[in-house]
């Protein structure tokens, strides 16, 4: 998680190539500032940042491409999403969620895919918790196809559980088996917690 920055949680600046996948950036003043070619953003959960949420500019290196997928930047206070450049380039966005009333989308060569609005019903946002509930409607709603999707979510959950990819950092996981502790000398008590919404037996 990158979080509590006085200015920009992430800078990227004069760089090229870059894959950005899997973080969760919020309650910074603004969460994302980049200047760069061939962007790979996917699966980024950008929200509750004090200003602006991305603040995405492109160079000018032609035939490049910059691919933003499977993102959530949504509810920071300013813009959700800003774009500028890119005039010889390619920008591509698809399956987003973010406020179409908070963006400034200026590139010369941007290709809208199908992207949604949505509060994305996080497990518990005021505490910091930023993983998807059961009935967030951004599970499954994101493109399984987009290049260099991560294999894992941020925390090693597998990234397709059930029937495609979800938008964002966290992938829910019907599954929820914890023990308490998880290491010890034996003989040792162990606590088994399911909290799982979906039907089974768990051996131990």
């Amino acid at each position: 998680m990158i979080s509590g920055n006085n200015y920009t949680g992430v800078t990227i600046a004069n760089s090229d190539n870059i894959l950005l996948s899997n973080n969760i950036i919020t309650k910074n003043v603004n969460g994302i500032s980049t200047n760069c070619n061939s962007l790979n953003m996917l699966n980024n959960t950008i929200t509750s940042n004090s200003g602006n949420g991305a603040t995405l500019n492109f160079g000018y290196m032609p035939n490049t491409t910059n691919r933003i997928y499977n993102n959530i930047m949504w509810g920071n206070a300013g813009n959700d999403v800003s774009i500028g450049g890119c005039s010889n380039c390619t920008v591509i966005m698809d399956k987003n969620d973010f406020d179409p009333l908070k963006t400034s989308l200026y590139a010369y060569n941007l290709l809208l895919g199908v992207n949604v609005n949505y509060d994305p019903w996080f497990a518990n946002a005021k505490n910091s918790d930023y993983h998807l509930s059961k009935d967030s409607p951004l599970v499954d709603r994101g493109n399984a196809l987009a290049p260099s999707l991560p294999q894992q979510d941020f925390e090693g959950d597998p990234r397709i559980i059930s029937n495609s990819v979800d938008i964002g950092a966290d992938e829910y996981n019907p599954v929820s088996f914890t023990a308490t502790p998880t290491s010890g000398i034996s003989p040792l008590s162990v606590h088994f917690s399911d909290s799982s919404t979906t039907p089974g037996a768990i051996m131990a």
